[in-house]
């Protein structure tokens, strides 16, 4: 018999029903983003934004990648907080230091490739 992660999920968490985990895992969203920056350009992001972290944020990863650049993976609790922390703190932040390199002629931003999400399990992870 295949497992209903739901009814899974609520039969462990008494104080949650496997409706309430469904429509968790719904809301949640997730990417990949391949960047073409590296570790120090990176660091100086980080530093701008501050360490207090985004609503909504689940984890965020930044990976080296092999050929180059980054890769982040972000887990989100819905698109909604992602775009919001995009377009009132990341944006500016990455824009700015983007235009000390290429002045008014910003690059685009790389595409995201969102992910299906089936499981989010963590420390902190509140369903």
């Amino acid at each position: 018999m295949p497992l209903d992660f739901s009814d899974h999920v609520a039969q462990y968490c008494s104080d949650i029903t496997s409706d309430q985990v469904s429509e968790a895992l719904t809301m949640t969203y997730a990417f990949t983003q391949d960047v073409p920056i590296d570790a120090a350009f990176y660091q100086r992001i980080v530093e701008e934004l501050g360490d207090a972290p985004p609503k909504g944020l689940v984890t965020h990863l930044a990976l080296e990648r092999p050929e180059g650049g980054l890769r982040y993976i972000d887990v989100w609790e819905s698109k909604e907080d992602c775009d919001k922390f995009g377009e009132e703190r990341l944006h500016p932040v990455v824009h700015g230091l983007l235009s000390e390199i290429f002045g008014d002629q910003l690059p685009e931003e790389p595409e995201r490739l969102p992910l299906t999400v089936i499981h989010v399990w963590g420390a902190q992870q509140q369903v």
